[in-house]
């Protein structure tokens, strides 16, 4: 399966999120911020809140992450 990057700043999106694709198979990468997110290794996909803490923190972290 893949390895995705989960990035949501409420623990609890992050966590029920997580089992979510944890119980497809994947391997999931969490962050809780767009600094975390981008210490992590490469994923195959990334999954972002849009809404951190503002929604350009989110674009900004997709257009970092391309």
């Amino acid at each position: 399966m893949a390895t995705v990057l989960l990035v949501e700043d409420d623990p609890d999106q992050l966590d029920l999120r997580q089992q979510i694709l944890e119980a497809a198979g994947h391997t999931v990468l969490p962050a809780k911020s767009p600094a975390e997110a981008l210490a992590h290794p490469a994923a195959d996909v990334a999954v972002v809140d849009l809404g951190l803490p503002t929604p350009a923190d989110g674009t900004q972290l997709i257009q970092q992450l391309q």
